[in-house]
């Protein structure tokens, strides 16, 4: 899921019937609220994430996992989504994959077979992204519901 282009979604997909009902007012609410927790998700990602590798040692300090999280807005395959009520959460580091995702054992060839040890999975990106899409559904669901009072 997470790539150099890769990502994680957050929208409001299982509310577009309803949304295609609703006022202009709460569409630009329902909007305003996917591209908070956009941002707060990213946020939440870059913070969690190290500032250096524990080892130390300046090759492991160069920050990329924090530097290259980014919100994009309202596309998916080259489209663009109802509402613009669709962002995505994604990292363009190269070793982004490999912190979320782990590493199997790893032997280096060029010191008689050395134990260079594994990565272990983190998880942080999807758990993160997990929590914030049941946290704007229930947000998104409120607002609907209070246009449906109105």
């Amino acid at each position: 899921m997470i790539s150099v282009e890769g990502g994680i979604e957050l929208d409001v997909t299982p509310f577009l019937a309803s949304l295609e009902r609703a006022s202009d007012a709460t569409k630009q609410a329902c909007a305003a609220s996917v591209a908070q927790f956009a941002q707060m998700a990213a946020g939440l990602i870059q913070s969690s994430y190290p500032a250096a590798h524990p080892r130390g040692g300046k090759q492991h300090t160069t920050g990329q996992l924090k530097a290259r999280v980014y919100t994009r807005s309202g596309h998916r395959n080259g489209s663009y989504s109802t509402h613009g009520m669709e962002w995505t959460v994604f990292s363009r580091s190269p070793i982004a994959w490999l912190y979320e995702h782990g590493s199997a054992e790893r032997k280096d060839a060029t010191r008689r077979g050395a134990d260079r040890g594994r990565m272990p999975a983190s998880h942080l990106f999807g758990g993160v992204m997990s929590s914030a899409r049941r946290q704007l559904h229930v947000v998104v669901q409120d607002i609907l519901n209070q246009d449906r009072q109105v």
